[in-house]
């Protein structure tokens, strides 16, 4: 709670006091930073202000990496030396007494600046922190992400070049090759080219023979009854030779070869000794479990079981009486009923009417 008191209470000194000064004509120094406040190291930052006191605003920061009296805003290796304006990142104030300037944490440092948190000053004169109450002044505090991490990364290895087991054969054309002829222009004579060799006519086959047919077809006889003598029909006619094609007169033509087959290179067999690739260690048996050898441990009940309590009854049952006698004497002989229905019916009475 209290320390929810005291930032609601810098909150309204932030912003009233500087109203209050702007409103009395007090000379003062603002400074602001665009965005949320959080950057990365290459981006551009804006920052911007008022300045009522002079025609110059002097920047310079405080941050990792950086001496106590902080640096030059745009070049970190520049220590701020108060009265020594080069020390200084010097922005120019304009008539209306606004100011604006761009950091680029990249280039302001070698390598681009390292992540962290940073507080940028402006002031009205070129002092530096250890001076800094000696004239009026604003800061405003932004967060730097993603610098530059100071752990090489890893680089890949050089590729390796694995050398081929024998040089490469090279396989000869099986002939030379030739220019085929080509058809000349239209104005010239038409190339033709001849044939290989004469043709040769496939031999063709005689016509067809149409046989006739050797008389009128006359209806099959049919068969006779099982008990007669079976009918053996004659054939027609003689069986004919039928007429075969004659073997061509001319020889076969045998087309050679263009040229002998050349074998194809064979790798030749390796002459080294094959290598054997010993194991990495002899293989070990897995552990199997022993028999007990001890004596058996008896585990011991937690506790004594406690039996459960039963319910007590709503009242006493009537038991039989010993001996001779009426059975009924006990409870309804002492009440006053003459039987069980007599006592029922009042313990009903006395349940639905109480």
């Amino acid at each position: 709670m209290v320390k929810q008191i005291v930032g609601i209470l810098v909150l309204v000194a932030l912003i009233i006091v500087p109203s209050l000064a702007a409103d009395s004509g007090m000379p003062m120094v603002t400074l602001g930073a665009g965005g949320d406040l959080v950057y990365t190291t290459g981006e551009i930052i804006l920052f911007s202000g008022t300045n009522t006191v002079g025609p110059a605003t002097y920047l310079f920061v405080v941050g990792p990496g950086i001496p106590e009296d902080g640096a030059k805003l745009s070049d970190l290796s520049i220590p701020a030396e108060t009265g020594n304006s080069s020390a200084f990142l010097e922005v120019p104030v304009d008539p209306d007494h606004t100011y604006s300037a761009e950091w680029n944490p990249a280039s302001a440092a070698p390598g681009g600046t390292p992540a962290g948190s940073y507080t940028v000053f402006a002031s009205a004169a070129p002092v530096n922190f250890s001076d800094i109450a000696d004239a009026p002044f604003d800061s405003v505090t932004i967060f730097l992400l993603g610098g530059p991490s100071a752990v090489p990364l890893p680089t890949a290895p050089l590729p390796v070049t694995i050398p081929p087991t024998q040089p490469p054969v090279t396989i000869p054309p099986t002939q030379a090759p030739f220019p085929f002829p080509t058809a000349s222009s239209p104005s010239g004579t038409p190339v033709t080219i001849p044939p290989t060799q004469t043709p040769i006519p496939l031999p063709t086959a005689p016509l067809p023979v149409s046989i006739p047919p050797t008389q009128a077809p006359f209806p099959f006889p049919t068969a006779q009854s099982p008990s007669g003598t079976p009918v053996t029909i004659p054939p027609t006619q003689n069986p004919q030779t039928l007429p075969t094609v004659p073997s061509p007169a001319d020889p076969l033509v045998t087309i050679p070869p263009t040229q002998t087959p050349v074998p194809l290179p064979t790798a030749p067999a390796p002459t080294d000794p094959p290598v054997s690739i010993p194991p990495t260690q002899a293989p070990s048996p897995f552990p199997t479990a022993q028999s007990p050898s001890g004596t058996p441990v008896t585990i011991p009940p937690t506790q004594t079981p406690i039996p459960l309590p039963t319910p007590p009854l709503p009242f006493p049952l009537p038991t039989a009486p010993s001996g001779s006698g009426s059975m009924w004497q006990f409870p309804i002989g002492n009440a006053g009923f003459e039987g069980w229905s007599d006592w029922l019916f009042d313990q009903l009475k006395d349940f639905f009417l109480p």
